[in-house]
């Protein structure tokens, strides 16, 4: 009986262990992970990036699959919305400095040095078709602006001759 007895512990550790096998959770690599075992499998957080992924035991061994994160998602959206943002403020900015531009030149006088040559403000649009538009419709209205007020000018001085003293 008692040459049994090491026969018979043998069959029970080599019947036993792939059931103890199978019950064991994967390695938390270190205590970076946290694992919390769910119905389907462990879910596990990943204390470094925040991630949670589902893991669960299949025939080729533990695989863990990432959990589908809202937060991620806003993140990126945040993300976007800052650079379009960032682009917008530009464009404003260039557009800001080219209407000053633009009111400086309808402030200064037809017939004076600043008369001959606009400033324009160097753009910063990554469109640039649509930053020649511009141009072109700035160009035309300060021609039509030089040449009212080069007209009202004109009108002035003809007054001036023509006009009959007050008395």
């Amino acid at each position: 009986m008692i040459a049994r007895a090491p026969l018979a512990l043998a069959l029970i550790c080599l019947t036993a262990g792939p059931s103890f096998a199978q019950q064991a959770a994967p390695d938390t690599d270190g205590g970076r992970f946290t694992l919390q075992e769910v119905r389907a499998g462990f879910l596990r957080l990943d204390h470094t990036s925040g991630e949670v992924s589902l893991c669960r035991e299949r025939d080729q061994g533990w695989t863990c699959d990432l959990i589908a994160d809202d937060r991620t998602a806003y993140s990126d959206e945040i993300v976007r919305l800052e650079k379009e943002k960032a682009v917008l403020e530009r464009r404003v900015s260039a557009l800001e400095a080219r209407l000053d531009a633009i009111i400086g030149l309808a402030e200064s006088p037809v017939d004076g040095p600043d008369a001959a040559v606009a400033p324009s403000a160097p753009s910063t649009s990554s469109d640039t078709s649509m930053d020649d538009e511009l141009d072109q419709a700035l160009d035309v209205t300060e021609r039509a602006m030089r040449r009212f007020f080069g007209i009202v000018q004109g009108l002035k001085r003809d007054y001036q001759t023509d006009a009959p003293p007050p008395q």
